[in-house]
């Protein structure tokens, strides 16, 4: 988790942009394909919809497979 709140500047996410393997028009291109998930209000990237089941840690799922 990147941060504790459900909101992350979008320059975060501009510096991350590769390492996260998004395009160079994430804004307009991959956030508007999930608006149950995302939303753009300002400068900031927000979390409209939190999923427990898609925030599990790796490592979480590197116990259930050996154990």
């Amino acid at each position: 988790m990147l941060a504790r709140i459900n909101k992350i500047p979008l320059s975060v996410i501009d510096r991350l942009k590769w390492d996260l393997g998004l395009p160079n028009d994430y804004a307009e291109i991959v956030v508007p394909q999930f608006p149950d998930y995302f939303k753009i209000p300002g400068d900031e990237l927000e979390l409209v919809c939190w999923s427990d089941e898609l925030a599990v840690p790796v490592c979480d799922f590197e116990e259930d497979a050996v154990g």
